[in-house]
């Protein structure tokens, strides 16, 4: 408790699916169930809802998953956005090349600036990424 609302960074590597890395274990999707599917995006959710309220007034809530499903990655970022107006999402496309430098493979980029890594486009594992700022001072 004495931690909330204190986190100027609260970085979430949350449960998922694991589609990221089909290209190195390309076995692995045929074990995937919708029924496992849905449970990891409650947990998403779950834990997506439960860290915002460490972050800070102006922190940051960094969202990231190696999946490639729309539905683990900015479906679940845009349902909390639209359940808070404590958090705006801070766009890592105008980031990028400052953070990782211009010769750095650059992943498609949603409306919002979030960023998708796939193995065709970037060569890694697929990953999402969605930085987010709180902008008051209330987290719930």
């Amino acid at each position: 408790e004495d931690l909330k609302e204190r986190m100027d960074l609260v970085f979430l590597d949350v449960p998922c699916s694991g589609t990221g890395v089909w290209r190195r274990r390309p076995d692995s999707k045929w074990r995937i169930t919708a029924n496992a599917l849905a449970g990891r995006m409650r947990e998403q959710k779950a834990v997506l809802g439960d860290a915002s309220a460490y972050v800070a007034p102006r922190g940051y809530l960094l969202y990231a998953t190696c999946s490639v499903l729309p539905c683990e990655n900015q479906n679940q970022v845009r349902e909390f956005l639209a359940a808070t107006d404590a958090f705006a999402p801070e766009p890592l496309d105008t980031r990028w090349e400052t953070v990782f430098g211009a010769q750095a493979p650059k992943p498609r980029f949603t409306s919002e600036g979030f960023a998708s890594l796939s193995p065709a486009r970037t060569g890694t594992d697929g990953f999402f990424i969605a930085l987010l700022r709180r902008t008051d001072g209330s987290a719930q």
